[in-house]
């Protein structure tokens, strides 16, 4: 078992310089909308260097070297049987598109495999949603859990019906393969508000990019896809932005570090991001951390410590109060950032945090109490209210299997002598470089 002892180096004062990942959530869409134009990985630019990433891209190859256009079967009447297997490792987002991707190509049979920890993350609402479509998932194991075997075969469509409580990707899984149905599909998402909205409107926006011919109403309650495939010549529209999931960690780093500014190489205004998670920027905002977008497409991050100050004195009688439900992945870096920064807060609307790699909202609880700060928490919300825990000299993270779990914490060493991060290298997940960066800016290895 890995660990990363880290120390801060409290005499920089200069600039935190940043070069983001590309989305990983964009890039899984594109990938999956690629495979079905038949378009291979190496031919999208942009792609991050995650794992999960990789994962994916590793299984539509295998796929494609195998079928070069695998939505050719749908138009067979007796397409030849095609037995192939695949593991899609710890990639949650990953897993779900690719085993919806699957089900639509009749012949293929497949065994779809992952890691340990996703086999605990449920499945059950999209295998259950296509099974009623047309489709044909059996579990192997657990009911409703990874493993999978698909048994490929051409979709109906129609009117159907999906919950989006735990996970909007069970909706992006099933209308970016929709195009290719039998029928043009009307989904109505059941259950109360729909989670993460910004991360379905991304698909639809993806998709529609790539020629699919998709109309939402009912304020994101019904969503109808035409059959009518991508356009392969339209595949390099899908070119992943910065990630702004990853930029989270260095909007945190400039709400506890006051005195230096974060220049990030490139992020996409969030009035022209596909990304949800653009809404960081106000989100961190509203407690002083300042965005400046400059026209060579980078940004400087700078909190405005008076502004900063006056929050913290009215959060002390009045915590800040935030709806996190569309841009739940931000939660991590605000939820400890706050903390650090002596911002009270009521984080709610999070829920489906407990389905994420770990339950986030317990992991958040426990690794904050362990460097001194006490959180309320429910099945759907936490809250902070100045109430501290004591604090050793060096403390360990625990990480859950979680890179977002890793990426929040690493900056409190800077508000302790020391600080271990348990298997750092989760953050390969998502965002490779990250200690690398940290590093650069202070935060040392000893």
């Amino acid at each position: 078992m890995k660990r990363l002892e880290l120390k801060y180096d409290r005499s920089r004062k200069d600039a935190i310089e940043v070069t983001l990942p590309t989305s990983k959530s964009m890039a899984a869409r594109a990938l999956t909308i690629g495979a079905l134009a038949g378009v291979r990985p190496e031919e999208i630019k942009n792609l991050p260097r995650c794992t999960d990433t990789k994962e994916l891209s590793s299984a539509i190859n295998h796929l494609l070297d195998n079928e070069p256009l695998p939505t050719h079967r749908c138009a067979e009447e007796n397409p030849e049987p095609l037995c192939l297997s695949f593991n899609l490792g710890l990639g949650g987002t990953s897993l779900r598109f690719f085993t919806a991707l699957a089900a639509g190509i009749p012949g293929l049979e497949a065994e779809i495999e992952c890691a340990e920890p996703l086999k605990k993350r449920p499945l059950a609402p999209l295998c259950e949603a296509l099974n009623v479509a047309g489709a044909d998932i059996h579990y192997l194991s657990r009911q409703g859990y990874p493993p999978l075997l698909v048994k490929g075969t051409k979709i109906e469509g129609g009117n159907r019906t999906i919950s989006a409580a735990i996970s909007s990707q069970f909706v992006s899984a099933m209308i970016m393969c929709a195009p290719y149905w039998k029928k043009p599909l009307t989904l109505e998402l059941t259950g109360e508000h729909p989670v993460s909205v910004p991360y379905i409107d991304m698909t639809v926006k993806m998709m529609q990019r790539a020629g699919a011919k998709v109309n939402i109403t009912d304020n994101f309650r019904t969503i109808s896809v035409e059959c009518n495939p991508y356009d392969r010549d339209r595949i390099h529209l899908l070119t992943p932005e910065a990630d702004w999931s990853a930029a989270s960690y260095f909007y945190e780093l400039a709400l506890i570090l006051t005195d230096r500014e974060v220049r990030i190489s490139s992020l996409t205004p969030p009035a022209e991001s596909l990304q949800g998670d653009s809404g960081c920027a106000s989100i961190f905002g509203r407690v002083g951390v300042e965005t400046r977008y400059n026209a060579d497409g980078s940004a400087l991050i700078k909190t405005d410590k008076e502004k900063l100050k006056l929050i913290k004195e009215v959060s002390a009688k009045h915590p800040i109060e935030f709806d996190m439900s569309d841009t739940p992945d931000l939660v991590p870096a605000l939820a400890v950032g706050l903390c650090l920064a002596g911002i009270h807060f009521h984080i709610s609307g999070i829920g489906h945090l407990r389905h994420k790699e770990s339950d986030r909202i317990a992991a958040i609880a426990i690794e904050l109490e362990k460097i001194g700060y006490i959180l309320t928490t429910s099945d759907t919300t936490m809250e902070w209210t100045g109430k501290r825990s004591p604090v050793g000299e060096s403390e360990t993270i625990d990480t859950y299997h979680d890179h977002r779990i890793a990426m929040a914490f690493a900056p409190a060493v800077a508000y302790l002598p020391y600080l271990s991060i348990r298997n750092p290298e989760v953050t390969e997940k998502s965002f490779p470089d990250y200690f690398d960066i940290l590093k650069e800016a202070g935060f040392e290895r000893t």
